[in-house]
């Protein structure tokens, strides 16, 4: 049997994970699987990529506009802080009714495809007469945009007056269950759906878009040689958990969404903090231990003592979190299905949740979690505490948790009973059902483009912020296809040398890559342009322009050598087109650039050379438009002052006061005596022998961690605490995630994911940074081997001192 498995990603987000999942477990039960996406972030050869292909994208691109100007605007500003969840409008989906693997498919598997494919798109695949079954991961199939309905039941009739819009005067939610209805309704008897819990079937049997289908309940599973117990101190070991304290914890992808609970958590854990059992809640003892992407709200701050963990990604932390902890606690408002619980069951930690959507599919209550009714916060804070001071319920309740899984949630036991349904339904005949066109010929919705074209509330401002950039450009001065926005910067090194020096690659992709995977991956709005400052030779900039998804992205750089640089790279590389501009642009100078006019802006290594970075973050804040995204990668204080510090000890060690100051005095007798004699040994001094780099480390690591010297003329100025940068962003009202230790191509689709080295970090540094040569670098690391070995068994958990990271910023 040969099954096409069609999602929009492949293994970024819970619903794209477990449609992967379902891909390996049919491989190994010896069926031909394939995944079509439009993002790939694996390196799985089965994994199709289409994003990029004209062939099969829209002809006319509706969805960013609608979603920006009639979704996003209007969104209700929640009472708690937090943000609403998805809303999705595709009314412009891909076609890929033509493809190979289409082709050849004996059934089609539909997943989560949001930004992907349309109800016209699937339309076109029901017409080739193959069955096609819908995964559903939410309710988005069967609505008029909202992927949870946040118990409105308006998309049994018509989805009009949608309350998850405060404006809807184009009247789109119904609009779109309009097509739902007609392009997929009780016409097309090749459509059937699989859904993962009883509760999404209960709601998709009252949809009229599948009330007659074929429907039925099949768990995802679970990869349990990934998610498996270890021993829990051992966990808390490489975590640096506390031994001795109650953990509970909480996993969230995103934080900052409402439905995943952050505020009915913090409820809850107030209740507990006032009532019977707060002797337990405010001790020492306790641990609210926080896994997810997003930096929580700010006014959404824990009431017991926590810590935060920004590692979803990492599938072993996100093990020995589960291990590690004593128990999970889950207060969603809405979820299908959710793989966290079954994650931590899998690992041997049991639940407890608030009984909302297939949670009951999961937890039997009392044998391996315990269900909660919603909002009853003095059952959910008793029922804790009885677990935290019985050690013998939660040895039972572990032991009952994998029992569930091993006889539930296996990728075995999911594949078995997905090839049986499509047996079943591969048997039935089908007769393609024309439909009557309500589509133009480019696939947009004729009674849709109306409305939208004669709106006169519609101004599209992605128009007027793409003019907006083009007269701030057009008003400067303009030289062989460089914009001079701001005087050029004398040159400070020998550019055409840089690549050199520092061993890059001219045709390296994998930082602009990585960093298009990460803002794919972070929801980054792609509708207005792109500007990077500080481009250098254009080691982000190649990567991001042969895969550019901006209407404009502009490379700038204060140095016309080095943007003269990247034009070269990119001409020779055939990504030198209309759609990228090049600039000279001095990032301490930003206040001719239009406000409200970008998408994106990326710096690297850049804010260090600034001489007012607190200034300079809060005018960025100005230039993009909302929910658009300031992202960069800087070198950090800790990991640099640790770096000085161990360097001065090998100092101390290697060279006793006597051997320091005869060093010392040779470098100084040039100056007290000059003559070609002591230039000569003064040169070689400082040049050449390894006290002198040694020194040069120690003294450039001190003045760099300083703040209270005058670097008004020095190119790199300052090293930075993650608390300062943090701070400078919630304070111009971005919200803020920082990752720790990485730079952007270890996020490109070919990266080979590894632990943080600091002693490959170190030797790279005074190597290449330092421009010390490998021998000194070989040297330093032989001197100080159990050094480095102790910081890298550190390292080896992402709990390595902050010597540099990523710091993601987006404009509430």
């Amino acid at each position: 049997m040969k099954i096409a498995i069609i999602s929009t990603d492949d293994i970024y987000g819970g619903a794209a994970i477990a449609a992967y999942r379902l891909h390996q477990a049919l491989l190994k039960a010896g069926a031909e699987s394939c995944m079509i996406v439009k993002n790939k972030y694996s390196n799985d050869p089965a994994v199709l990529d289409v994003g990029t292909a004209e062939e099969f994208r829209p002809k006319v691109s509706l969805n960013e506009s609608l979603k920006e100007y009639c979704i996003s605007k209007n969104r209700p500003k929640l009472a708690n802080f937090l943000l609403p969840t998805f809303f999705s409008l595709d009314l412009d989906g891909y076609d890929i009714s033509t493809h190979n693997a289409i082709a050849e498919a004996d059934i089609i598997n539909i997943h989560w495809c949001a930004g992907f494919l349309s109800a016209h798109s699937i339309f076109k695949l029901l017409q080739l007469g193959k069955p096609i079954v819908w995964t559903m991961h939410d309710q988005f199939p069967f609505t008029g945009g909202c992927h949870y309905t946040d118990s409105c039941v308006k998309y049994i009739d018509d989805c009009a007056d949608c309350p998850q819009l405060e404006n809807d005067s184009l009247g789109l939610p119904a609009l779109f269950l309009k097509e739902k209805k007609q392009y997929l309704g009780l016409e097309q008897t090749n459509l059937s759906a699989l859904l993962p819990s009883r509760w999404l079937k209960d709601c998709a049997l009252k949809s009229p878009v599948f009330k007659n289908k074929i429907l039925e309940v099949i768990p995802n599973s679970i990869d349990t040689h990934l998610f498996t117990p270890m021993p829990q101190m051992e966990a808390r070991r490489l975590l640096n958990l506390p031994a001795d304290s109650f953990i509970l914890l909480f996993v969230a992808s995103d934080m900052n969404e409402s439905r995943k609970g952050l505020d009915i958590l913090n409820d809850s854990l107030r209740v507990g903090m006032e009532g019977p059992y707060q002797e337990l809640f405010q001790s020492e003892k306790f641990l609210l231990l926080m896994v997810g992407h997003s930096a929580y709200n700010d006014q959404q701050t824990p009431p017991v003592r926590h810590l935060k963990l920004n590692f979803t990604n990492d599938i072993e932390v996100l093990r020995q979190a589960y291990c590690g902890a004593d128990l999970m606690a889950f207060c969603s408002r809405e979820d299908n299905l959710p793989n966290t619980i079954i994650e931590a069951m899998s690992c041997g930690l049991p639940t407890i949740a608030y009984d909302i959507g297939g949670c009951g599919d999961i937890i039997e209550h009392r044998e391996n979690g315990y269900l909660i009714p919603p909002r009853d916060y003095g059952s959910f804070i008793e029922t804790m505490a009885k677990v935290a001071t019985d050690r013998d319920c939660r040895s039972t309740l572990k032991s009952n948790c994998l029992k569930k899984v091993a006889h539930k949630f296996t990728p075995q036991i999911q594949a078995n009973a997905y090839l049986k349904f499509f047996e079943s339904v591969m048997n039935q005949k089908v007769i393609p059902k024309e439909i009557a066109p309500i589509a133009l010929g480019q696939n947009v919705p004729a009674e849709i483009l109306k409305r939208v074209v004669t709106s006169s509330r519609q101004t599209w401002k992605t128009s007027v912020r793409i003019n907006n950039v083009n007269d701030w450009l057009n008003n400067a001065v303009l030289e062989d296809s460089i914009y001079y926005l701001t005087p050029p910067r004398d040159d400070h090194n020998k550019e055409e040398g840089y690549d050199a020096k520092y061993g890059i690659s001219q045709d390296d992709v994998s930082h602009g890559n990585g960093l298009g995977n990460l803002l794919v991956s972070r929801g980054c709005d792609f509708s207005a342009p792109a500007l990077e400052i500080g481009c250098g030779t254009g080691l982000l900039t190649l990567g991001m322009c042969r895969k550019n998804q901006f209407p404009l992205f502009i490379a700038s750089d204060a140095s016309p050598a080095f943007v003269r640089i990247v034009k070269t790279t990119l001409q020779q590389t055939d990504n030198f087109n209309e759609t990228i501009r090049l600039a000279v642009l001095d990032g301490n100078e930003l206040a001719s650039a239009p406000e409200q006019s970008f998408s994106l802006i990326v710096l690297k290594a850049t804010l260090n050379q600034l001489s007012d970075p607190e200034r300079f973050i809060k005018n960025i804040s100005k230039l993009l438009v909302p929910k658009g995204m300031l992202v960069f990668h800087e070198p950090l204080r800790e990991g640099h002052i640790l770096l000085g510090l161990i360097a001065q000890s090998l100092m101390n060690t290697k060279y006793r006061v006597v051997s320091r100051k005869f060093w010392r005095g040779l470098i100084k007798a040039h100056t007290i005596m000059p003559n070609r004699f002591t230039r000569k040994i003064s040169d070689l001094t400082s040049k050449h022998s390894k006290f002198a780099k040694l020194q040069l480390l120690i003294d450039t690591m001190k003045a760099a961690s300083r703040r209270d010297m005058d670097k008004s003329t020095w190119e790199d100025k300052h090293l930075f605490r993650v608390s300062d940068i943090t701070q400078w962003g919630r304070n111009a009202h971005l919200d803020v995630e920082f990752i720790a230790n990485r730079d952007f191509n270890e996020f490109a689709d070919d990266a080979v994911q590894r632990y943080f080295s600091y002693r490959k970090f170190v030797f790279d540094y005074l190597s290449k940074c330092m421009n010390f040569g490998d021998q000194f670098a070989v040297d330093f690391e032989s001197d100080l081997g159990p050094i480095f070995d102790y910081l890298d068994q550190v390292a080896s958990n992402n709990n390595a001192p902050e010597f540099h990271g990523i710091f993601l910023y987006r404009k509430r």
